[in-house]
């Protein structure tokens, strides 16, 4: 491989078909699904954080609707995670420790890809000024947010 004969359009593709490939899904990848679960009914639109209200989080969506009160930050992560991923029959664990530790875990996950784009950003184009656009192409091909 020649180093620096690749365009960023191209660094982009490649990146996303090779993530593409062996991307972790979330909640699938992170939770067990043996664990009891409460069931969630949202609308099928990508929901949001909105406002904290005294330790409790809005999920909304574009028009600022409210559609579910989250009891913390992680149960609020977590429907907006799979509202990201599409799903809207959310299968929310019911015990709050193994919500935040998926969470917790999903987050170290991205962050790693995260930072393999930028060393890779790096090594491709050693002066390249860039670099966080590409890495936002990138997540939004692969329908990825992090939060």
């Amino acid at each position: 491989k020649i180093i620096g004969y690749m365009t960023e359009k191209e660094f982009v593709q490649k990146q996303v078909e090779i993530l593409g490939k062996k991307i972790k899904k979330f909640p699938g990848d992170f939770v067990d699904q043996a664990e009891a679960v409460k069931k969630l009914n949202l609308p099928a639109a990508r929901l949001n954080l909105g406002e904290e209200l005294f330790g409790n989080y809005e999920l909304i969506d574009t028009t600022g609707t409210t559609h579910y009160t989250a009891r913390d930050i992680y149960e609020a992560k977590y429907i907006v995670y799979c509202s990201q991923a599409g799903i809207s029959d959310i299968q929310l664990p019911e015990k709050p420790a193994v919500v935040q530790s998926s969470i917790q875990a999903y987050t170290r996950y991205l962050d790693t890809i995260i930072k393999d784009i930028g060393k890779d950003y790096a090594k491709e184009f050693p002066a390249g000024k860039n670099g966080l656009a590409c890495m936002n192409d990138i997540l939004r091909f692969l329908n990825v947010v992090r939060f």
